[in-house]
């Protein structure tokens, strides 16, 4: 299950929404469209200002990607940014896998789509490399959801286990976020196997006091690894 917090904005939020702004355009904030099934209820209920017309497309068994921008133009001299968020369909439920609200801090109690036993489909190796052909389409307004559907998997402890490990096997300098996601993922804190290839991840050059991105994701893994019987 999800935890409901987007926590720390970092980079790649912020270029999930530029990439976002690029396929919407500089104009100003239309209508909410009007999508079919639960996308459009779900974004209606979000109660975005400005919302442009929804983008969405269909993937897999029984769903459907989205992205969405609302609110004001921001950095129009260098571009145009705007708040906006991807987000995911199946079946009957919907939720965002990445949100950046340009107007606050703290997105906390954004509702991330949250993952249970019924989500099958969406575990398998073809859904992933759909999303992964998707990002390689150039300036496509869906180019955001197979890293933030990784992000999404390394979060929710409904994640199986081999994909977990998958997940670990394949960091690099880039995913210290997915990293940091991964440690703190209750599924793994269980497992020690995971625990022990997260805690012996490489060492990266350093960024700050002379600690490498990966250092504390390696402490804490360590420690919980210690936890465990």
């Amino acid at each position: 299950m999800a935890k409901r917090n987007l926590g720390t904005r970092g980079g790649l939020a912020t270029m999930a929404v530029a990439i976002l702004a690029l396929s919407a355009g500089c104009g100003g904030g239309g209508g909410g469209g009007s999508e079919p099934g639960t996308v459009a209820e779900f974004l209606r209920a979000q109660s975005l200002p400005m919302m442009q017309a929804p983008q969405v497309t269909n993937v897999g068994d029984d769903a459907e990607l989205f992205s969405v921008a609302f609110g004001e133009a921001e950095d129009c001299p260098s571009g145009c940014v705007y708040s906006g968020g991807i987000g995911l369909r199946r079946g009957g439920k919907v939720g965002w896998l990445r949100f950046d609200d340009l107007r606050k801090v703290d997105d906390s109690g954004t509702p991330l789509y949250d993952l249970d036993d019924s989500d099958a489909a969406l575990f398998a190796p073809g859904f992933r490399e759909s999303l992964r052909a998707l990002r390689d389409e150039p300036r496509g307004p869906f180019g955001g959801h197979y890293e933030a559907f990784l992000d999404l998997l390394a979060r929710d402890s409904e994640t199986p286990g081999d994909i977990l490990a998958g997940l670990v096997d394949g960091l690099s300098e880039a995913n210290y976020l997915r990293a940091r996601l991964l440690v703190n993922n209750p599924a793994v804190r269980a497992d020690r196997g995971l625990l022990v290839r997260l805690a012996n991840l490489p060492v990266q050059p350093p960024v700050h006091d002379g600690r490498d991105l990966f250092q504390d994701v390696r402490e804490q893994a360590a420690a919980a690894a210690a936890l465990l019987p």
